[in-house]
């Protein structure tokens, strides 16, 4: 499985970055902090639209605002922009949003995390590398990989099933073994209290018997006082 760095090294690589300082394409909107959020007429705010219009020069120029409510919903759908941009695909948004901190297990107004919407192979590693949850069930069911084996058979979709599949082994394997440790970790517990009980009751065991001793001792000298 590639891991984070991997995944963002080649997006990076590949990402064409805009010079948005000459933008002014609905300045007046955008650079309104109180209308940023508001959802319009579709249900939709500007940061959908923008993901959805695959405005590049927008999109950059809301995520540097630290105010931006970045997995709003929408108002029919319950979607975030990060639903939005798996609908369309689009694996530069997808990256800059989850990079700006959107919840990649968001769900939809049917229990659909965005893997679920996931069509391409390249965008399911991008996703699990954030920490997609490839076990979670929607409204119906069923998890991402069920999404994708219930489409029709082709290379890129089998492709896409067995990674999710590799995914999903690996982390019921990570999960027994962390199972498997606290169990180990649990007897040891219950073996060192067993262990201290012991030592316990035999010290107490040691001390009566000295005790006994004592008086036994003290019992037999008042004895021999009372001969003399």
């Amino acid at each position: 499985m590639e891991n984070l760095l991997d995944i963002v090294e080649g997006l990076v690589g590949e990402i064409e970055i805009e010079d948005t300082s000459d933008s002014t394409k609905d300045i007046a909107l955008i650079e309104d902090v109180n209308k940023r959020n508001l959802l319009d007429y579709t249900g939709r705010n500007l940061l959908h639209n923008s993901v959805l219009g695959e405005d590049r020069k927008t999109l950059d120029y809301l995520l540097q605002d630290a105010s931006l409510e970045i997995n709003k919903k929408t108002l029919f759908g319950k979607e975030t922009a990060l639903h939005l941009a798996l609908h369309i695909s689009n694996r530069d948004t997808a990256f800059k949003l989850l990079f700006h901190g959107a919840d990649v297990n968001a769900r939809n107004k049917y229990g659909r995390t965005p893997l679920h919407l996931c069509t391409e192979l390249s965008l399911a590693k991008l996703l699990v590398s954030f920490g997609a949850d490839t076990t979670l069930r929607c409204r119906d069911n069923l998890k991402p990989i069920d999404v994708v084996e219930s489409r029709q058979k082709c290379n890129d979709s089998i492709k896409l099933a067995d990674y999710l599949r590799s995914v999903e082994d690996s982390m019921n394997q990570k999960q027994f073994r962390t199972d498997l440790k606290e169990l180990r970790e649990e007897r040891m517990k219950t073996k060192a209290t067993i262990e201290q009980q012991i030592y316990l009751e035999k010290k107490n065991e040691s001390q009566k018997k000295r005790e006994n001793i004592k008086q036994q001792y003290v019992s037999w000298r008042k004895g021999q006082d009372k001969s003399n």
